[in-house]
């Protein structure tokens, strides 16, 4: 079986479009149905597996997201996990979303082999508010790195068409297309259906997100026969390759795909375009596509799991992928284009680089040896049971090395996993965390460190524990040495509305963190009334809390996520787990 690891994610090429589930058509506002070519929307029905995980932009766990694929669904647990275990999928293309409240709803694709497991990552950007403006007036908001959105005045309706007259609030986030982690954070794949009805690859010169929602936040959008102004910053490295005219897509999130509407122009260093809706727009240059795939294997063929594969296309950017457990890569990219491929293994430094191309048909790259004179290989084993010594089911071992890389393994059918780590550093030098956790029943295990050898076999794991009540700030400067600062236990007590949080600092009980907020249920509330030794900082900053799941029966849970309130950039963040009494 495939394993999912956080720094060993197989993902397609960031530069490309993939194929996806079968569709007849898509119904975009304003847009005519457009009939897909029946060669890109086969459907191959496989059985198999997929494990992900869902993090924000700054890789701290959604807990609670809740993950959809087709009819199915799973809720992220404490580690931003989530599976779907022998299903019926789409070898073409599987299209999984994820929703947060206090976040923009994303998306992806995984592209499954039948009875293996693929794996993906989601990752959700924050909504914040950009600003507020009467609707009579209407007016030109600013977003994060110098976008704007300019609404018109009486512009603005409820969702369902009719008049709205009051505030409107912008939220809205400005993607550059050189973000490190583009690949991870758009919806879905670069994948779009031009205005003819034609399949084509997009490169990227940016997106934009964004949200309308009134005085009572209901969503608005823009009423018929309105338009926005969308202006969208160009990093000076883009600015070379970007066309005069650049069509615009907006992404269907029915069905996963980008739908060709509009363009925008070159103004000085920006694209300006007009849209007639709110989603996530993007400024893309569309080429044909080709199907590139390979396979990473050492000088010995065995197969190098976890190569971060990198894929320049001259004056068009870089794309990226990671092989699975198999070796394996692929995906879609410009046809006709000349290409750099680089491969990079963990603590080894780039071991291959080679011109290919161009191509003007699908091609398969076989086996790609490369060079791994210092790579060593461990491969470790091991069991998880329940408590009472049965099987578990839908249960995965996270396993951390001293280095402070991680993966996922998740289980066979007799409880067993397997994980093969390959890595530059001694083994003698490491060490490996293992603990197990299960999916359905929320139980782990106590975390289990050893030495790290070329293989080891960590024997049977029991998972006799539950998840405890927790407030966990994982990133900012309180964890200053990288550490989580997690206080525990945490309760929740409610009067009326207000839902007070009270934590310790285990194992020092006089170092404690309280606060206040006002909540009736799932949503973004702001935190106040801080108590504690870190209260200062945290109250320098401003805090909100992200309520995924609220209960008010004394034994339940509150869970959710919390960050700091700067705009465009926050620094401070965690995770929630209150014992409500």
């Amino acid at each position: 079986m495939k394993k999912l690891s956080f720094l060993s994610i197989l993902l397609m090429l960031c530069l490309i479009a993939c194929k996806k589930d079968e569709v007849t058509t898509i119904n975009g506002i304003n847009t005519p149905p457009i009939t897909l070519p029946s060669s890109t929307v086969e459907y191959v029905a496989v059985t198999a597996s997929v494990t992900g995980v869902v993090i924000n932009e700054f890789n701290i766990p959604m807990v609670g997201a809740e993950v959809v694929m087709g009819n199915h669904t799973a809720t992220a647990d404490e580690n931003g996990v989530f599976g779907f275990f022998n299903i019926e999928m789409n070898e073409n293309g599987t299209y999984i979303q994820a929703d947060q409240a206090g976040y923009f709803k994303a998306s992806t694709m995984c592209f499954p082999q039948a009875d293996e497991e693929a794996n993906v990552v989601i990752k959700l950007i924050q909504k914040c508010a950009n600003g507020t403006v009467p609707v009579s007036e209407g007016g030109t908001i600013e977003l994060n790195g110098n976008a704007t959105i300019e609404l018109p005045a009486n512009g603005i309706s409820l969702a369902n068409g009719q008049p709205y007259d009051g505030a409107v609030t912008l939220s809205a986030h400005w993607i550059s297309p050189l973000h490190h982690a583009i690949g991870d954070i758009m919806p879905g794949d670069l994948r779009g259906v031009n205005t003819e009805g034609e399949t084509m690859a997009l490169v990227s010169y940016g997106m934009i997100t964004a949200e309308l929602t009134g005085d009572n936040d209901e969503p608005l959008q823009l009423a018929n026969g309105e338009m926005a102004t969308l202006r969208f910053p160009l990093p000076a490295e883009a600015l070379a390759s970007a066309p005069a005219t650049i069509p615009l897509w907006y992404f269907d999130e029915d069905n996963g795909i980008w739908i060709e509407e509009g363009s925008a122009t070159l103004q000085g260093n920006e694209y300006v375009g007009q849209v007639s809706h709110f989603s996530f727009w993007n400024c893309d240059a569309p080429f044909p596509l080709i199907e590139l795939s390979g396979n990473v294997m050492d000088e010995n063929n065995t197969q190098v799991a976890g190569a971060d594969i990198s894929i320049t296309a001259y004056g068009m950017g870089c794309g990226y992928a990671y092989t699975d457990d198999r070796g394996y890569f692929g995906g879609l990219v410009p046809m006709g284009v000349e290409m750099v491929i680089t491969i990079e293994v963990e603590d080894c430094g780039i071991v291959y680089t080679e011109t290919i191309g161009p191509f003007s048909e699908d091609t398969d790259l076989g086996n790609i040896q490369i060079n791994t004179g210092d790579l060593n290989t461990a491969e470790i084993t091991g069991h998880l049971y329940n408590c009472d010594g049965s099987l578990t089911t839908d249960a995965y071992a996270l396993i951390t090395l001293s280095t402070g890389n991680s993966y996922i393994a998740s289980i066979n059918a007799d409880s067993s996993f397997t994980q093969t780590i390959f890595t530059c550093e001694p083994l003698e030098n490491l060490t490996v965390t293992i603990t197990g956790v299960d999916y359905a029943t929320q139980a782990y295990s106590d975390p289990i460190t050893f030495d790290l050898t070329a293989n080891l076999d960590v024997g049977s794991i029991f998972l006799c524990n539950e998840f405890d009540s927790y407030f966990a700030i994982t990133s900012g400067p309180i964890p200053q040495d990288g550490t989580p600062i997690i206080y525990s236990p945490c309760f929740a007590e409610i009067s009326n509305d207000s839902i007070y949080i009270s934590s310790t600092l285990s194992p020092d009980a006089s170092d404690i963190f309280n606060f206040t907020f006002i909540a009736t249920g799932p949503g973004t509330y702001e935190l106040f009334d801080f108590e504690g030794n870190n209260a200062e900082i945290i109250t320098l900053f401003g805090m909100s809390v992200h309520i995924t799941e609220f209960n008010t029966t004394s034994g339940s849970f509150i869970i959710g996520t919390f960050s700091d309130n700067l705009s465009g950039n926050p620094l401070i963040g965690g995770n929630l787990k209150a014992l409500v009494q």
